[in-house]
C-alpha cells in the first residue's frame, strides 16, 4: 500500500498516464505505423505514453470523467480540423486542472531537479496543493493557479518568421508536457501539449504575461479570438519544435532503418496518414528538412 499523491489516502496505486491514453492512440492510429518514438529516448519504440504509480483507483475514475468530457467534445473536433464548439461545462477546468498536476507530479516522481529558487519551489508546491483541493471539490476554483486553453487550428501555413522546417507536425501532432519558467522567474505555469491543443496553467504571472482568457471553473465559453499566444509561449513552441528535430537526429543507424521498414510494409497505409500529410505540409512551405 502507498499514499495516493491527490487525495493523499493509502491505497493500492493504479499505473497512471501523465498524459492521457486516448491521446497516444489517436497518435498511433493516424501515424500510419503502429509505432511511436519518445523524443528524450528516440532509439526506443514505444507504443504508449508514460505512466508512473500516482494515483489510487478512485482518483484515477475521477480524471477518466474529465477526460472523456474533454475527448468527445473537444479533442475529436480539434484533431479533425472542425470548428469547436465555444460553449463548455465544469469538466474544461478540472481536465486543464488535472493536466497541471500530472505535469507537477511527474517532475516529482522522475526526481526531476530544475535550478527554481527556493522561493519558486515553494510557489509549485503552493499550486500543486490548490489544485489538488479543487479537483477534489474541496475548493470551487483553484484560486489564482488559472488554467489556459489554445487551439491553434488546422492551417496551411504560418507567415511568422524563422519557423523551424518540421513546424506542421510538431504543432499539429506533438505531445508532452512541462513546467515553464523565465530566468528571473517571474512567470512559471504548466505547459501540456496532446496534439493540437495545448494547456498553460499558471503558477507565477508577476508581469501579466497571460491575458485574461482563462478557463472558467463552471459553464464557460472558449474564446473567439485568433489563435495569438504570449511571445513567450511562441518562442516555446518554436525552441521545442527545434529540439524535436536535434533528438530525433540522434535516431542510431539501425533504428533509422527499422523506422523506414515500418513505413514500407505499411507504406499504402502511411501515406494516407495525418502524419505523411503534414509532413508533405513541411516540405511544401520549408523545403527538404534543415535546421
Amino acid at each position: 500500500m502507498s499514499v495516493c499523491w491527490l487525495c493523499a489516502e493509502e491505497a493500492k496505486l493504479c499505473e497512471s498516464h501523465v498524459i492521457p491514453r486516448f491521446v497516444f492512440a489517436w497518435l498511433i492510429e493516424t501515424g500510419g505505423t503502429p509505432y511511436l518514438r519518445h523524443g528524450a529516448t528516440p532509439n526506443r519504440r514505444v507504443q504508449d505514453g508514460d505512466k508512473h504509480f500516482l494515483y489510487c483507483k478512485k482518483c484515477e475514475d475521477r480524471f477518466s470523467r474529465f477526460e472523456k468530457s474533454f475527448k468527445e467534445r473537444v479533442f475529436q473536433f480539434a484533431i479533425s480540423s472542425e470548428k469547436l464548439t465555444p460553449r463548455y461545462g465544469p469538466w474544461m477546468s478540472r481536465f486543464a486542472a488535472s493536466l497541471s498536476i500530472r505535469a507537477i507530479h511527474s517532475k516529482s516522481y522522475r526526481g526531476v531537479s530544475d535550478a527554481y529558487s527556493e522561493g519558486l519551489r515553494n510557489q509549485i508546491s503552493d499550486a500543486e496543493q490548490s489544485l489538488r483541493e479543487f479537483l477534489l471539490d474541496k475548493t470551487k476554483h483553484p484560486g489564482r493557479y488559472r488554467q489556459y486553453f489554445y487551439y491553434p487550428g488546422y492551417f496551411n501555413s504560418f507567415d511568422a518568421p524563422d519557423l523551424p522546417s518540421n513546424w506542421n507536425t510538431y504543432i499539429k501532432r506533438s505531445v508532452e508536457r512541462d513546467i515553464l519558467f523565465t530566468e528571473d522567474e517571474s512567470f512559471c505555469a504548466t505547459f501540456v501539449k496532446t496534439g493540437p491543443v495545448f494547456f498553460v496553467g499558471v503558477i507565477r504571472d508577476g508581469k501579466g504575461i497571460l491575458k485574461k482568457d482563462f478557463l472558467r471553473c463552471g459553464d464557460g465559453e472558449l474564446s473567439g479570438h485568433p489563435f495569438n499566444p504570449p511571445s513567450m509561449i511562441w518562442h516555446h513552441l518554436s525552441l521545442r519544435a527545434s529540439k524535436s528535430i536535434d533528438l530525433m537526429g540522434a535516431l542510431s543507424e539501425k533504428q533509422a532503418k527499422k523506422s523506414e521498414e515500418e513505413v514500407r510494409k505499411r507504406f499504402d497505409d502511411f501515406k494516407k496518414s495525418d502524419l505523411a500529410g503534414t509532413l508533405i505540409e513541411d516540405l511544401e512551405q520549408f523545403g527538404p528538412r534543415k535546421r
